[in-house]
Protein backbone atom coordinates (compact mmCIF):
# COMPACT_ATOMS: atom_id res chain seq x y z
CA UNK A 1 0.00 0.00 0.00
CA UNK A 2 2.73 2.57 0.97
CA UNK A 3 4.61 2.19 -2.71
CA UNK A 4 1.22 2.37 -4.08
CA UNK A 5 0.65 5.31 -2.61
CA UNK A 6 4.25 6.53 -3.45
CA UNK A 7 3.84 6.15 -6.80
CA UNK A 8 0.37 7.74 -7.13
CA UNK A 9 2.02 10.91 -5.41
CA UNK A 10 4.63 11.10 -7.50
CA UNK A 11 2.38 11.10 -10.55
CA UNK A 12 0.05 13.76 -8.67
CA UNK A 13 3.66 15.69 -8.20
CA UNK A 14 3.06 15.88 -12.12
CA UNK A 15 0.05 16.93 -12.43
CA UNK A 16 0.67 19.56 -9.18
CA UNK A 17 3.86 20.90 -10.70
CA UNK A 18 2.90 21.42 -14.54
CA UNK A 19 4.06 19.98 -18.20
CA UNK A 20 6.06 23.37 -18.22
CA UNK A 21 9.06 24.24 -15.91
CA UNK A 22 8.72 27.75 -17.35
CA UNK A 23 5.32 29.23 -16.19
CA UNK A 24 4.09 27.63 -12.92
CA UNK A 25 0.64 29.50 -13.55
CA UNK A 26 -0.61 27.90 -16.81
CA UNK A 27 -1.26 24.14 -16.44
CA UNK A 28 -2.46 22.43 -18.96
CA UNK A 29 -5.63 21.01 -17.57
CA UNK A 30 -8.67 22.23 -15.83
CA UNK A 31 -7.81 22.06 -12.15
CA UNK A 32 -11.59 21.81 -11.78
CA UNK A 33 -11.45 18.84 -13.41
CA UNK A 34 -8.87 17.06 -11.88
CA UNK A 35 -8.71 17.75 -8.60
CA UNK A 36 -12.15 17.47 -7.28
CA UNK A 37 -13.49 14.37 -9.13
CA UNK A 38 -10.17 12.37 -9.04
CA UNK A 39 -7.98 13.44 -6.03
CA UNK A 40 -10.39 13.80 -3.70
CA UNK A 41 -13.30 11.08 -4.09
CA UNK A 42 -11.33 9.52 -1.15
CA UNK A 43 -9.12 10.20 1.86
CA UNK A 44 -6.43 7.70 0.42
CA UNK A 45 -6.37 9.73 -2.50
CA UNK A 46 -6.34 13.18 -1.16
CA UNK A 47 -3.51 12.11 1.33
CA UNK A 48 -1.38 11.48 -1.20
CA UNK A 49 -1.97 15.04 -2.53
CA UNK A 50 -1.58 16.49 0.50
CA UNK A 51 2.04 13.72 1.19
CA UNK A 52 3.06 15.26 -2.19
CA UNK A 53 3.39 18.66 -0.98
CA UNK A 54 5.95 17.81 1.81
CA UNK A 55 7.45 15.27 -1.06
CA UNK A 56 8.22 18.68 -2.65
CA UNK A 57 9.49 20.61 0.15
CA UNK A 58 12.40 17.78 -0.10
CA UNK A 59 12.81 16.87 -3.48
CA UNK A 60 14.46 20.34 -4.42
CA UNK A 61 18.54 19.23 -3.61
CA UNK A 62 19.91 21.13 -7.38
CA UNK A 63 18.62 23.21 -8.52
CA UNK A 64 18.38 24.44 -5.16
CA UNK A 65 14.46 26.07 -3.73
CA UNK A 66 14.21 27.29 -0.03
CA UNK A 67 14.18 24.06 1.60
CA UNK A 68 16.39 20.88 2.17
CA UNK A 69 19.21 23.17 2.97
CA UNK A 70 18.67 25.92 0.34
CA UNK A 71 18.36 28.91 2.61
CA UNK A 72 20.91 27.60 4.83
CA UNK A 73 23.56 28.06 2.26
CA UNK A 74 22.06 30.98 0.61
CA UNK A 75 21.08 33.02 3.62
CA UNK A 76 24.75 32.52 5.13
CA UNK A 77 26.86 33.45 1.95
CA UNK A 78 24.45 36.54 1.09
CA UNK A 79 25.39 37.44 5.10
CA UNK A 80 28.30 37.87 7.52
CA UNK A 81 27.97 33.83 8.19
CA UNK A 82 29.51 31.71 5.33
CA UNK A 83 32.37 31.81 2.79
CA UNK A 84 31.74 30.12 -0.68
CA UNK A 85 35.38 27.84 -0.86
CA UNK A 86 33.74 26.14 -3.54
CA UNK A 87 33.51 29.51 -6.05
CA UNK A 88 30.29 27.73 -7.39
CA UNK A 89 27.90 30.72 -6.18
CA UNK A 90 30.64 33.83 -5.55
CA UNK A 91 28.31 36.29 -6.79
CA UNK A 92 25.79 35.43 -4.04
CA UNK A 93 28.69 35.74 -1.57
CA UNK A 94 29.45 39.15 -2.82
CA UNK A 95 25.57 39.96 -3.02
CA UNK A 96 25.77 40.79 -6.30
CA UNK A 97 22.86 38.30 -7.27
CA UNK A 98 22.84 37.41 -11.25
CA UNK A 99 19.20 38.23 -12.96
CA UNK A 100 19.17 35.48 -15.07
CA UNK A 101 20.66 32.21 -14.60
CA UNK A 102 18.25 29.46 -13.87
CA UNK A 103 19.94 29.51 -10.36
CA UNK A 104 18.92 30.05 -6.58
CA UNK A 105 17.25 33.69 -7.37
CA UNK A 106 14.95 31.39 -10.00
CA UNK A 107 14.18 28.60 -8.13
CA UNK A 108 13.14 29.80 -4.81
CA UNK A 109 10.44 31.76 -6.82
CA UNK A 110 9.03 29.20 -8.75
CA UNK A 111 9.68 25.74 -6.37
CA UNK A 112 7.95 27.75 -3.42
CA UNK A 113 5.25 29.44 -6.21
CA UNK A 114 4.47 25.45 -7.52
CA UNK A 115 3.86 24.85 -3.50
CA UNK A 116 1.44 27.73 -3.47
CA UNK A 117 -0.25 26.44 -6.61
CA UNK A 118 -0.33 22.41 -4.81
CA UNK A 119 -1.65 24.24 -1.52
CA UNK A 120 -4.39 25.96 -3.48
CA UNK A 121 -5.98 22.97 -6.06
CA UNK A 122 -5.97 20.98 -2.57
CA UNK A 123 -7.83 23.78 -0.42
CA UNK A 124 -10.31 23.83 -3.37
CA UNK A 125 -10.75 20.20 -3.99
CA UNK A 126 -11.10 19.40 -0.28
CA UNK A 127 -13.39 22.09 -0.18
CA UNK A 128 -15.61 21.01 -2.81
CA UNK A 129 -15.88 17.37 -1.91
CA UNK A 130 -18.09 15.43 0.17
CA UNK A 131 -14.89 13.88 2.68
CA UNK A 132 -15.39 13.53 6.20
CA UNK A 133 -15.54 16.79 7.90
CA UNK A 134 -12.48 15.91 10.38
CA UNK A 135 -10.48 15.15 8.11
CA UNK A 136 -10.98 18.30 5.83
CA UNK A 137 -10.31 20.48 8.26
CA UNK A 138 -7.12 18.55 9.39
CA UNK A 139 -6.34 18.92 5.55
CA UNK A 140 -6.73 22.56 5.13
CA UNK A 141 -5.18 23.42 8.17
CA UNK A 142 -2.24 22.22 6.65
CA UNK A 143 -2.39 23.30 3.80
CA UNK A 144 -3.02 26.98 4.77
CA UNK A 145 -0.26 26.73 6.79
CA UNK A 146 2.36 25.84 3.80
CA UNK A 147 0.71 28.56 1.65
CA UNK A 148 1.36 31.12 4.60
CA UNK A 149 4.72 29.23 4.85
CA UNK A 150 5.79 30.15 1.57
CA UNK A 151 4.54 33.46 1.62
CA UNK A 152 6.11 34.61 4.21
CA UNK A 153 9.56 33.55 2.80
CA UNK A 154 9.40 34.91 -0.78
CA UNK A 155 8.48 38.18 1.04
CA UNK A 156 11.30 38.10 2.95
CA UNK A 157 13.59 37.15 -0.01
CA UNK A 158 11.82 39.27 -2.80
CA UNK A 159 10.11 42.11 -1.06
CA UNK A 160 7.03 42.89 -3.14
CA UNK A 161 5.60 39.84 -4.10
CA UNK A 162 2.20 38.35 -5.63
CA UNK A 163 -0.17 37.02 -3.45
CA UNK A 164 -1.58 33.72 -4.80
CA UNK A 165 -4.37 32.15 -3.70
CA UNK A 166 -6.31 30.52 -6.59
CA UNK A 167 -5.76 28.35 -9.18
CA UNK A 168 -6.63 29.89 -11.55
CA UNK A 169 -3.78 30.64 -14.23
CA UNK A 170 -5.68 33.39 -16.08
CA UNK A 171 -5.79 35.95 -12.89
CA UNK A 172 -2.50 34.56 -11.49
CA UNK A 173 -0.73 35.32 -14.92
CA UNK A 174 -1.45 38.59 -14.66
CA UNK A 175 -1.24 38.95 -11.11
CA UNK A 176 0.44 42.31 -9.75
CA UNK A 177 2.62 42.32 -6.86
CA UNK A 178 1.52 42.90 -3.27
CA UNK A 179 3.10 45.28 -0.34
CA UNK A 180 5.08 43.22 2.10
CA UNK A 181 2.21 44.74 4.89
CA UNK A 182 -0.59 43.41 2.59
CA UNK A 183 1.59 40.04 2.48
CA UNK A 184 1.89 39.97 5.97
CA UNK A 185 -2.00 40.36 6.92
CA UNK A 186 -2.63 37.22 3.92
CA UNK A 187 0.04 34.90 5.98
CA UNK A 188 -1.31 35.92 9.18
CA UNK A 189 -5.01 35.51 8.20
CA UNK A 190 -3.65 32.04 6.73
CA UNK A 191 -2.47 31.22 9.82
CA UNK A 192 -5.20 32.09 11.88
CA UNK A 193 -7.34 29.65 9.99
CA UNK A 194 -4.81 26.71 10.29
CA UNK A 195 -4.71 27.38 13.98
CA UNK A 196 -8.31 26.95 14.10
CA UNK A 197 -8.98 24.17 12.15
CA UNK A 198 -5.86 21.92 13.90
CA UNK A 199 -5.39 20.38 17.04
CA UNK A 200 -2.14 20.37 18.79
CA UNK A 201 -2.21 16.37 18.18
CA UNK A 202 0.12 15.55 15.00
CA UNK A 203 -1.46 13.77 12.82
CA UNK A 204 1.46 11.34 12.53
CA UNK A 205 3.61 9.27 14.23
CA UNK A 206 6.97 11.50 13.43
CA UNK A 207 6.30 15.07 13.62
CA UNK A 208 6.21 15.45 9.81
CA UNK A 209 2.91 17.02 9.66
CA UNK A 210 1.73 20.35 10.86
CA UNK A 211 -0.36 20.40 14.39
CA UNK A 212 -1.35 24.35 16.16
CA UNK A 213 1.83 24.44 17.81
CA UNK A 214 3.95 23.99 14.23
CA UNK A 215 1.33 26.85 13.28
CA UNK A 216 1.79 29.11 16.64
CA UNK A 217 5.98 28.29 16.07
CA UNK A 218 5.82 30.31 12.73
CA UNK A 219 3.15 33.12 13.76
CA UNK A 220 6.15 33.50 16.53
CA UNK A 221 8.31 34.17 13.93
CA UNK A 222 6.00 36.36 11.74
CA UNK A 223 5.18 38.51 14.70
CA UNK A 224 8.85 39.47 15.74
CA UNK A 225 9.84 40.21 12.29
CA UNK A 226 7.32 42.79 12.63
CA UNK A 227 7.88 43.84 16.02
CA UNK A 228 4.33 43.31 17.55
CA UNK A 229 6.08 42.10 20.54
CA UNK A 230 2.93 40.99 22.65
CA UNK A 231 1.77 38.69 19.88
CA UNK A 232 5.24 37.11 19.42
CA UNK A 233 5.45 36.29 23.15
CA UNK A 234 2.20 34.82 23.76
CA UNK A 235 2.51 32.44 20.65
CA UNK A 236 6.18 31.39 21.45
CA UNK A 237 4.66 30.87 25.09
CA UNK A 238 1.89 28.55 23.98
CA UNK A 239 4.23 26.47 22.11
CA UNK A 240 7.05 26.57 25.27
CA UNK A 241 4.03 25.10 27.16
CA UNK A 242 3.32 22.31 24.17
CA UNK A 243 5.11 19.82 25.83
CA UNK A 244 8.54 19.77 24.23
CA UNK A 245 11.80 20.06 25.96
CA UNK A 246 15.44 21.83 25.28
CA UNK A 247 18.18 19.08 25.12
CA UNK A 248 21.36 19.41 26.97
CA UNK A 249 23.05 16.79 24.75
CA UNK A 250 23.70 18.33 21.43
CA UNK A 251 24.12 15.21 19.52
CA UNK A 252 20.23 14.91 19.96
CA UNK A 253 19.10 18.54 18.98
CA UNK A 254 18.49 17.47 15.24
CA UNK A 255 18.00 13.80 16.08
CA UNK A 256 14.71 12.42 14.19
CA UNK A 257 12.11 12.93 17.01
CA UNK A 258 13.96 15.06 19.20
CA UNK A 259 12.05 16.80 22.21
CA UNK A 260 12.73 20.19 21.31
CA UNK A 261 11.80 19.63 17.80
CA UNK A 262 9.08 21.22 16.66
CA UNK A 263 8.62 19.89 12.87
CA UNK A 264 10.75 18.05 10.68
CA UNK A 265 10.72 16.71 7.22
CA UNK A 266 11.91 13.44 5.87
CA UNK A 267 14.63 13.59 3.20
CA UNK A 268 13.51 12.14 -0.11
CA UNK A 269 15.26 8.58 -0.56
CA UNK A 270 14.75 9.21 -4.34
CA UNK A 271 17.39 11.68 -3.76
CA UNK A 272 19.34 10.99 -0.25
CA UNK A 273 18.85 9.66 2.75
CA UNK A 274 20.53 12.99 4.39
CA UNK A 275 19.43 16.43 5.03
CA UNK A 276 20.13 18.70 2.57
CA UNK A 277 22.36 20.68 4.54
CA UNK A 278 24.84 17.73 5.12
CA UNK A 279 25.19 17.55 1.58
CA UNK A 280 26.18 21.13 1.43
CA UNK A 281 28.60 21.87 3.90
CA UNK A 282 29.96 18.37 4.42
CA UNK A 283 33.98 18.84 3.07
CA UNK A 284 35.27 16.40 0.05
CA UNK A 285 38.76 16.96 -0.46
CA UNK A 286 38.32 20.14 0.25
CA UNK A 287 36.55 23.06 2.21
CA UNK A 288 33.04 23.67 0.28
CA UNK A 289 30.89 26.30 2.42
CA UNK A 290 33.09 27.76 5.45
CA UNK A 291 32.45 29.69 8.31
CA UNK A 292 33.93 33.40 8.08
CA UNK A 293 36.84 34.32 10.34
CA UNK A 294 34.45 37.89 10.68
CA UNK A 295 31.62 34.88 12.48
CA UNK A 296 33.35 32.16 13.99
CA UNK A 297 35.63 34.50 15.79
CA UNK A 298 32.19 36.00 17.52
CA UNK A 299 31.42 32.71 19.42
CA UNK A 300 32.76 32.03 22.85
CA UNK A 301 35.59 29.96 23.14
CA UNK A 302 33.85 28.15 25.53
CA UNK A 303 30.45 27.51 23.64
CA UNK A 304 29.40 23.79 23.94
CA UNK A 305 28.01 24.52 20.49
CA UNK A 306 31.22 25.70 19.05
CA UNK A 307 32.85 22.46 20.22
CA UNK A 308 30.15 19.77 18.93
CA UNK A 309 28.63 22.03 15.96
CA UNK A 310 31.45 23.14 14.14
CA UNK A 311 33.80 20.99 12.49
CA UNK A 312 37.36 21.71 10.89
CA UNK A 313 39.35 20.36 7.64
CA UNK A 314 42.89 21.01 7.25
CA UNK A 315 43.45 21.98 3.31
CA UNK A 316 47.23 23.22 2.04
CA UNK A 317 48.11 24.20 5.70
CA UNK A 318 45.37 26.41 7.03
CA UNK A 319 42.35 25.38 9.47
CA UNK A 320 38.92 26.20 7.51
CA UNK A 321 35.65 25.57 10.18
CA UNK A 322 32.38 24.18 8.95
CA UNK A 323 28.57 24.20 10.26
CA UNK A 324 28.87 20.66 11.71
CA UNK A 325 25.36 19.97 12.86
CA UNK A 326 24.19 17.71 10.05
CA UNK A 327 25.00 14.11 9.61
CA UNK A 328 26.08 13.16 6.41
CA UNK A 329 25.49 9.49 6.89
CA UNK A 330 21.53 10.03 7.15
CA UNK A 331 19.21 9.27 9.94
CA UNK A 332 18.40 12.74 10.53
CA UNK A 333 14.97 14.62 9.59
CA UNK A 334 15.53 18.27 8.19
CA UNK A 335 14.25 20.14 11.53
CA UNK A 336 12.31 23.57 10.25
CA UNK A 337 11.30 25.11 13.78
CA UNK A 338 12.59 24.09 17.06
CA UNK A 339 11.81 24.98 20.78
CA UNK A 340 15.10 27.09 21.56
CA UNK A 341 13.58 29.64 18.69
CA UNK A 342 10.81 29.92 21.08
CA UNK A 343 12.84 30.67 24.10
CA UNK A 344 14.76 33.35 22.04
CA UNK A 345 11.92 35.30 20.73
CA UNK A 346 10.42 35.47 23.65
CA UNK A 347 13.28 37.00 25.54
CA UNK A 348 13.24 39.11 22.78
CA UNK A 349 9.99 40.19 23.39
CA UNK A 350 9.94 40.61 26.62
CA UNK A 351 12.93 42.72 26.51
CA UNK A 352 11.49 44.66 24.04
CA UNK A 353 8.09 45.36 26.33
CA UNK A 354 10.86 46.10 28.95
CA UNK A 355 10.51 42.68 31.20
CA UNK A 356 13.99 42.72 31.13
CA UNK A 357 14.45 39.73 34.35
CA UNK A 358 12.12 37.24 32.10
CA UNK A 359 14.32 38.06 29.05
CA UNK A 360 17.15 37.50 30.77
CA UNK A 361 15.31 33.85 32.00
CA UNK A 362 14.66 32.94 28.51
CA UNK A 363 17.82 33.59 27.32
CA UNK A 364 19.63 31.85 30.09
CA UNK A 365 17.55 28.92 29.43
CA UNK A 366 19.40 28.47 26.01
CA UNK A 367 22.76 30.13 26.89
CA UNK A 368 23.18 27.25 29.82
CA UNK A 369 21.90 24.45 28.83
CA UNK A 370 22.91 24.51 24.80
CA UNK A 371 25.88 26.54 25.41
CA UNK A 372 27.41 24.71 28.94
CA UNK A 373 28.13 28.57 29.76
CA UNK A 374 27.37 30.75 32.59
CA UNK A 375 24.04 33.41 32.94
CA UNK A 376 24.56 36.39 31.79
CA UNK A 377 26.01 38.75 33.51
CA UNK A 378 26.63 41.69 31.26
CA UNK A 379 24.54 45.42 31.59
CA UNK A 380 21.03 45.29 32.75
CA UNK A 381 19.88 47.40 29.74
CA UNK A 382 17.23 46.45 27.16
CA UNK A 383 19.33 47.56 24.49
CA UNK A 384 22.42 45.38 25.95
CA UNK A 385 19.90 42.43 26.91
CA UNK A 386 18.58 42.50 23.21
CA UNK A 387 22.56 42.70 22.04
CA UNK A 388 23.11 39.27 23.71
CA UNK A 389 19.92 37.55 23.04
CA UNK A 390 20.81 38.15 18.95
CA UNK A 391 24.23 37.25 20.15
CA UNK A 392 22.67 33.85 21.15
CA UNK A 393 21.01 33.32 18.48
CA UNK A 394 23.97 33.46 15.98
CA UNK A 395 25.81 30.68 18.27
CA UNK A 396 22.42 28.64 18.00
CA UNK A 397 21.61 29.02 14.35
CA UNK A 398 24.57 29.12 12.04
CA UNK A 399 24.16 27.37 9.02
CA UNK A 400 20.60 26.74 9.58
CA UNK A 401 17.31 28.31 7.71
CA UNK A 402 19.09 32.06 6.69
CA UNK A 403 18.52 33.23 10.42
CA UNK A 404 21.46 35.11 10.40
CA UNK A 405 20.59 36.54 7.25
CA UNK A 406 17.43 37.58 8.21
CA UNK A 407 18.12 39.01 11.79
CA UNK A 408 20.15 41.22 10.03
CA UNK A 409 17.75 43.02 7.86
CA UNK A 410 14.67 43.24 10.22
CA UNK A 411 16.91 44.48 12.95
CA UNK A 412 18.44 47.37 10.76
CA UNK A 413 21.69 46.14 11.21
CA UNK A 414 22.79 44.53 7.79
CA UNK A 415 24.23 47.83 6.57
CA UNK A 416 26.69 48.00 9.25
CA UNK A 417 27.77 44.50 9.17
CA UNK A 418 27.88 43.38 5.32
CA UNK A 419 28.88 47.02 4.60
CA UNK A 420 32.61 46.46 6.57
CA UNK A 421 32.35 42.70 5.60
CA UNK A 422 32.11 43.16 1.98
CA UNK A 423 33.07 47.22 1.32
CA UNK A 424 33.50 46.99 -2.44
CA UNK A 425 30.24 44.92 -3.40
CA UNK A 426 27.68 45.63 -0.54
CA UNK A 427 24.54 47.89 -1.54
CA UNK A 428 21.72 48.52 0.55
CA UNK A 429 19.46 47.11 -2.51
CA UNK A 430 21.04 44.08 -2.14
CA UNK A 431 17.93 43.21 1.28
CA UNK A 432 17.01 41.68 -1.51
CA UNK A 433 17.17 39.43 -4.25
CA UNK A 434 16.04 40.46 -7.90
CA UNK A 435 13.20 38.56 -9.49
CA UNK A 436 14.44 36.71 -12.10
CA UNK A 437 14.31 38.22 -15.64
CA UNK A 438 12.53 35.01 -17.36
CA UNK A 439 9.32 36.14 -14.31
CA UNK A 440 9.48 39.64 -15.59
CA UNK A 441 8.85 38.31 -19.35
CA UNK A 442 6.41 35.82 -18.62
CA UNK A 443 4.43 38.74 -16.14
CA UNK A 444 4.24 42.08 -17.34
CA UNK A 445 3.32 43.71 -13.91
CA UNK A 446 5.88 42.06 -12.44
CA UNK A 447 8.29 45.22 -11.51
CA UNK A 448 12.14 44.95 -11.05
CA UNK A 449 13.36 45.26 -7.18
CA UNK A 450 15.63 48.52 -7.27
CA UNK A 451 19.41 48.35 -7.52
CA UNK A 452 18.73 45.58 -10.53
Amino acid sequence: MKNNILKFTACLLGILSFSSCENYLEPELSPDKIFTEDVFANETTASAALYGIYADFMLNRDPTSISNGGLSVFGGLCSDELFDFSLQYTPYNKNEVPLDDFGPVYNFWTTSYKLIYSANAILEGVEKSNLKESFKKQVMGEVYFIRAFNHFYLQQIYGNIPIINTTDYTVNAVKKQNTPEEVFAFVLEDLKKAASLLTDTYPTADKLRPNRHVVQALLARVYLYHKDWANARDNATAVINGGYEIQSDLTQVFAKNSSETIWELMPSNLISTSVGEATWFTPGGQPNYTLTDAFFSTIESGDKRRQQWVGNIDYLGTTYYFPNKYDPAGGQYSVIFRLSEQYLIRAEAHAELNNLTAAKSDLNKIRVLHGDLGEYSGPDTKNDIVDAILQERKAEYFGEWGHRWFDLKRTGKIDAVLGALKPTTWKSTDVLWPIDAKELKLNPFLKQNDGY
